[in-house]
């Protein structure tokens, strides 16, 4: 694990709590990972192995048990509300999370995902070989449909909160609806559907990630821009590499160096960075000849406490 990404897994992050909107972050002792205020006091005591974000006011934490980190949830006084027993989570979202649980192997049969509630209990039983986060009341899963002993390739569709599909697993990817498209996968090209499964912005690009602020990154002729709703170029896709918009700035890459945009394609932060993050909380981390640093929005150097 390289220095920049220990500094991350520190780095402050804001997390939704059950008293409302608190600045969180994670601590580390001994090897250990927990969760204190902005001011420093603990709240969860530094015990688990892994750590996530807190939603709707759980986190989900992670403690080895031999070869196996074995994931449950904590609420932010430091109650344990989901005992660690999965072996994999993600966040809750809608007041349910998604977990995956290991079922009895035969033929080489995979781990399959479900959903809980806050109690921990089962409200779809694991049945995907993997499934989303809901957004805007839906999530996509994994299937693949098999034959004796033979495996064909993995499809996806997307769900209800009750379980049930709502779109037709007939995609080779796919991701979260955001703005009521979703981006999809078919034929090697990617395209965006609405929320009854059609094409709203045609099978187009070499690569699609879904909409952030409004725009949502895409990649033709092997370079990165970002399209509005309606398909249109809002900026032209010439940049080596790119992340998401994020706090109204997009990380991109242009040569060797990263940098960052506004909405209009301009660069507001010069590309002079040999790695960086995306904003979060009006702040990100930056790498300058092998130093690590926290920038504002305007590109000026912070302390390590963000101040």
């Amino acid at each position: 694990m390289t220095l920049f990404i220990k500094i991350c897994l520190i780095f402050l992050t804001t997390a939704s709590l059950t008293h409302g909107q608190i600045a969180v972050k994670t601590i580390k002792s001994q090897g250990k990972f927990g969760f204190a205020d902005s001011s420093g006091n603990i709240i969860v005591a530094p015990e688990f192995d892994v750590v996530g974000e807190f939603s709707e006011g759980l986190a989900a934490v992670g403690k080895r048990e031999g070869s196996y980190t074995r994931y449950g949830f904590v609420d932010s006084l430091g109650n344990v509300i989901v005992k660690p027993q999965f072996f994999d989570t993600g966040s809750f979202s809608g007041g349910v999370a998604r977990v995956k649980v290991d079922k009895f192997r035969l033929f080489g049969d995979d781990d399959l995902w479900g959903y809980i509630d806050r109690n921990g209990n089962f409200t779809i039983e694991p049945k995907f070989l993997n499934a989303g986060d809901f957004n805007e009341g839906l999530a996509f899963f994994i299937i693949r449909e098999r034959t004796f002993l033979i495996r064909s390739k993995e499809k996806y569709g997307f769900i209800n909160q009750v379980g049930d599909t709502v779109i037709t697993p007939v995609f080779d990817w796919a991701s979260n609806f955001s703005g009521g498209l979703a981006p999809v996968k078919k034929d090697k090209k990617y395209g965006y559907i609405n929320k009854n499964g059609d094409i709203a912005i045609d099978y187009q690009y070499q690569k699609a990630a879904c909409f952030e602020d409004n725009l949502a990154r895409i990649m033709l002729d092997l370079k990165y821009g970002f399209i509005d709703h309606q398909g249109n170029l809002a900026i032209k896709p010439v940049f080596k590499d790119a992340r998401d918009f994020s706090e109204g700035l997009a990380l991109v890459k242009e040569d060797k160096r990263w940098g960052y945009i506004n909405r209009s394609g301009e660069f507001v932060i010069p590309a002079n960075f040999e790695r960086a993050t995306s904003f979060r909380n009006g702040r990100a981390q930056v790498m300058v000849k092998g130093e690590v640093r926290i920038i504002d929005r305007e590109g000026k150097s912070l302390s390590a406490n963000g101040e």
